[in-house]
């Protein structure tokens, strides 16, 4: 949830909220709800946010850090894309003004002839992913591969690549991402 650290990042910037909606293209009463905490935010509507307010995105996000860094199954933090077909959920602590995670480890799952995103992604951080159920297809560079249920596959730092399910049940895994890629992409 974004709520309070939306709410005071918005104030510090001396904007209100149909400023932020007009810079976002998001409307007044989304961003209302955001700060309230009564929907969670879309991956777009918070890479959006957090540009606009020149943050990095986990930043707008209410974590509280612990000694015990344990995150019980109903605090994940859960982002989707705009056409809900991907859904990320976060499953190692963000970053606080306590702790900077090393690596960034989330459960990800994509309905049928979907993908992570149009046009392939790279990040300065090498990537394993994991196929819990269904096929992933995996494009690295040039080469191509379906991935099944407990297949892994290591993406080397700053190698372009997609990930697509074109199979007509949805897929999930587990991807680690090390060092984490805080504030861009993640795929």
């Amino acid at each position: 949830m974004l709520g309070k650290n939306l709410h005071r990042y918005r104030k510090l910037q001396k904007l209100t909220m149909k400023d932020l909606a007009g810079s976002t293209g998001l409307s007044v009463g989304y961003i209302s709800q955001l700060e309230r905490g009564l929907v969670e935010p879309s991956l777009s509507s918070l890479r959006r946010l957090a540009e606009v307010l020149d943050v990095p995105p986990y930043l707008l996000l209410d974590y509280q850090s612990q000694e015990i860094m344990t995150i019980r199954h109903n605090d994940h933090l859960v982002v989707r894309n705009k056409e809900d077909t991907v859904v990320y959920e976060f499953l190692t602590p963000l970053p606080s003004g306590r702790f900077m995670p090393q690596a960034v480890v989330l459960r990800f799952t994509m309905q049928p002839h979907s993908s992570i995103s149009d046009a392939p992604v790279s990040h300065p951080s090498e990537e394993v992913i994991t196929v819990l159920s269904g096929r992933l297809t995996l494009g690295v560079c040039d080469e191509v591969t379906v991935l099944g249920p407990g297949d892994s596959s290591v993406v080397r730092k700053s190698l372009p690549h997609t990930c697509r399910n074109e199979h007509d049940e949805p897929v999930s895994g587990i991807s680690c991402i090390t060092p984490p890629v805080w504030g861009q992409a993640l795929t």
